[in-house]
């Protein structure tokens, strides 16, 4: 979860540029101060793909649990 809206936002056109379409989810979708990324898998992704997704979030600081 990202929290901060400003985070989510640059969090998403960050993945964006690098080829992930994530959304930046905030309110009123969720509570204030409760902002997150919306992931979807489909059955295209491969292993690979997932596994660059989530080395990126680590760049940019999220916690991928």
């Amino acid at each position: 979860m990202a929290e901060d809206e400003g985070k989510a936002v640059e969090l998403s056109r960050c993945l964006y540029a690098l080829g992930y379409y994530v959304t930046a989810i905030r309110y009123p979708s969720v509570p204030r101060d409760k902002a997150r990324l919306r992931i979807s898998r489909m059955a295209t992704h491969t292993h690979q793909k997932l596994e660059r997704l989530v080395n990126a979030l680590k760049h940019f600081g999220m916690d991928c649990r």
